[in-house]
């Protein structure tokens, strides 16, 4: 069931989960302490945030998140437009649009962020990664600043888990370097990531294989978001039993 849907015509490391990340230092004293518990007759919320593989631009605006959204007992939001960058220099960026839409009154469970291949194709300023977690301190005009905001964000007002999934294996070499930026971002901040662009901890796809599962280089077809929603399903599921230990979805 979808709590709400906002998605916009255009304009992928399977990871174990348990207690949700530290929030930042600089909001210590007003952060969340605890997690309330879902019983099993409340849908957990999940928000997803990206840009075209999100939205699923090359299949009529479905992607793994209605097929999340069929298989598992959730209520989703869909934030995702198609052409758009997580480094904050437009007014439909990634951190534009999660301040102007996201719903400090929902108790999201798990936000998931795709790694835009826009930031790379574009040529976005990928800055760097820095010691702090202050939220004031990061350069959201940068891809690397701006998603350690909205993970300062997120941890700042939610008990929740993060996600960032990363493209099905494309050839380019600027998207690789962004995919190694999420690594350094990782260890920094302990979120989760699904590598769908390394394989990482799951089944590599031969060349074949993966051509049939893509409408072009970079967006899935129906058969590959079906590949790409088994693991992030399997993943979202693990993530919720480990935080309500006694219930699934």
């Amino acid at each position: 069931m979808k709590r709400l849907l906002l998605a916009s015509l255009p304009l992928l490391i399977l990871s174990s989960c348990g207690e949700a990340p530290a929030s930042p230092s600089s909001q210590e004293s007003s952060k969340p302490t605890s997690r309330v518990l879902v019983d099993e007759s409340k849908q957990p919320a999940f928000f997803f945030l990206g840009s075209s593989v999100t939205y699923g631009a090359t299949t009529g605006g479905r992607s793994f998140v209605e097929l999340i959204d069929e298989d598992l007992r959730c209520d989703v939001t869909k934030e995702a437009v198609s052409g758009t960058n997580l480094a904050n220099t437009k007014g439909n960026s990634y951190v534009a649009r999660f301040k102007n839409r996201i719903d400090l009154d929902i108790d999201y469970q798990h936000f998931i962020i795709q790694l835009s291949t826009n930031d790379a194709t574009n040529n976005m300023d990928y800055g760097t990664v820095g010691e702090s977690k202050d939220i004031d301190s990061f350069d959201d005009k940068t891809t690397a600043g701006a998603i350690e905001w909205l993970i300062a964000y997120i941890q700042e007002n939610f008990i929740a888990d993060i996600t960032i999934y990363t493209n099905p294996h494309y050839e380019n070499a600027r998207y690789e370097q962004l995919v190694g930026v999420l690594d350094q971002i990782q260890a920094k901040w302990d979120i989760h990531v699904l590598d769908y662009y390394r394989y990482k901890d799951m089944e590599k796809l031969d060349e074949a294989t993966l051509k049939s599962y893509m409408s072009d280089s970079i967006h899935p077809n129906a058969k590959g978001y079906r590949w790409v929603a088994d693991i992030m399903e399997a993943h979202l599921r693990s993530c919720y039993e480990a935080e309500n230990p006694g219930l699934t979805i």
